[in-house]
């Protein structure tokens, strides 16, 4: 069995960091920050053995995957994972669309 590599593009660097500073200033301390990125990396790490474990979405060739109230959207290109996008499902979708282009 291959073991898929992964790599985080500018955007999905941007996002994760962007949902975790959002509940360190909601909660006004890191504990579920640092659970929630410890959740994202297993999830995202999980990937290597099992790449299709994300739903197809509706957006050509990217699939989702699901942890808790957030998504990460990748891209399997070859033996490469491309994450592209750490999303907090309480947005509003419609943004997905110009972020997903």
């Amino acid at each position: 069995m291959v073991e898929y590599k992964i790599k985080w593009n500018k955007t999905a660097n941007e996002s994760l960091v962007q949902v975790l500073d959002f509940y360190i200033i909601q909660n006004g301390n890191n504990h579920y920050s640092s659970k929630l990125f410890d959740l994202i990396i297993n999830g995202v790490n999980n990937l290597k053995k099992f790449p299709k474990a994300g739903k197809q979405t509706g957006y050509f060739d990217i699939l989702e995957l699901v942890l808790d109230r957030n998504s990460v959207f990748y891209r399997i290109d070859s033996d490469l994972i491309i994450i592209l996008l750490v999303w907090d499902n309480r947005q509003n979708p419609e943004k997905l669309i110009f972020l997903l282009k």
